[in-house]
């Protein structure tokens, strides 16, 4: 963890001690005023068994009822028993931070069957069939930027892509000239891409499928990692069919972009209770990464060095002309400011 973040998650737990200590002071009249100086106690008095983690219900109305597994005490990234209570969000759902590597993970986890059952048909039809045509611009250009900056550090070669979803990643790195494959963990998605695109694709459970090793110049992960229960054998596997000195594209949210530190420090002094955490997406989101946490796990936990990190460069193609030059002056500045966030990292 960088000083800066240090320091700003220490003013927040400072100041959000301090106002709830005066909650406290404050509520000798209302009983209601002293259980909201403590969110905890809150969401027991609200719904108790939502605390219970029962019946809590995230995302869109089409998600299966939450399920979780039982608290973890180690940290899947550096193994340690370091997890640590960080953060509630409005749901009662719990955010633990790890002391030794900085990870911030959903503490209990989901289970596996709520996992499976939110996954299958994850991909919405109006992501797949052009009917949102400036949003399907916005992402291949997106895509083309990432492949861009790979393009600094190595020639054009075998690329696997992880999560492909609607398939724009695999139909930039074609356009790039990179020699694609792809995977996703839902059938249907995957029939549907065989349908547009000529290359290899798989469907099912990553970990169990036979893929040669030493066999990628590049594995392609964008929007993925933050989904993983257990991250740890999926970075072990792409290490392995890797090629030596290949690479390997995260972009992940950024959980210390400006607009959701702010809203971590708002949820904290308790100024955002019905909203509180909402930025954590805990409806499909275990893991919460920024461009530190990545470096310090990368290269610290597994066999990778971090050969650069930046801010995602999504830009709507109907903003004016003088907006798209301003907002990439602004992403290429070395400050992750922005809200999702990438690293290119090279096996060792």
């Amino acid at each position: 963890m960088t000083i800066s973040c240090a320091i700003f998650e220490a003013a927040c737990n400072v100041l959000a001690s301090f106002f709830s200590s005066l909650k406290v002071i404050m509520a000798t009249v209302n009983p209601m005023d002293r259980m909201i100086a403590h969110p905890m106690e809150l969401v027991k008095l609200v719904c108790p068994e939502c605390f219970g983690y029962n019946q809590v219900m995230a995302g869109p109305e089409t998600s299966p009822p939450v399920d979780f597994d039982s608290p973890l005490k180690q940290c899947p990234h550096c193994q340690k028993d370091s997890l640590q209570d960080y953060d509630l969000d409005y749901r009662g759902v719990k955010i633990a931070r790890c002391s030794t590597c900085s990870c911030k993970q959903m503490n209990p986890p989901y289970s596996d069957d709520y996992l499976q059952k939110l996954y299958a048909g994850y991909i919405h039809e109006e992501e797949m069939d052009g009917s949102e045509p400036e949003l399907d611009k916005a992402h291949k250009r997106l895509h083309l930027d990432h492949y861009e900056s790979l393009l600094k550090f190595q020639k054009p070669g075998k690329v696997l892509c992880i999560g492909c979803g609607n398939g724009f990643e695999l139909e930039a790195g074609m356009e790039k000239g990179y020699e694609v494959e792809g995977f996703d963990v839902d059938q249907n998605t995957v029939e549907t891409l065989k349908s547009k695109y000529q290359c290899p694709l798989y469907h099912g459970d990553f970990l169990e499928l036979e893929l040669t090793e030493n066999n990628y110049d590049l594995v392609y992960m964008d929007q993925v990692l933050e989904h993983l229960k257990d991250p740890r054998p999926y970075l072990e596997k792409i290490h392995r069919i890797l090629k030596p000195g290949g690479l390997l594209f995260i972009g992940v949210p950024n959980i210390h972009s400006f607009s959701s530190r702010f809203k971590t420090m708002q949820g904290k002094l308790g100024l955002r209770r019905k909203k509180r955490g909402r930025h954590y997406d805990t409806w499909h989101h275990v893991f919460y990464y920024c461009p530190q946490t990545l470096r310090t796990v990368l290269q610290g936990y597994y066999p990778f060095d971090v050969l650069e990190t930046g801010n995602d460069s999504f830009l709507l193609p109907s903003l004016p002309g003088w907006k798209k030059t301003l907002l990439r002056f602004a992403l290429s500045l070395p400050i992750h400011w922005r809200t999702t966030c990438y690293c290119v990292a090279k096996a060792r």
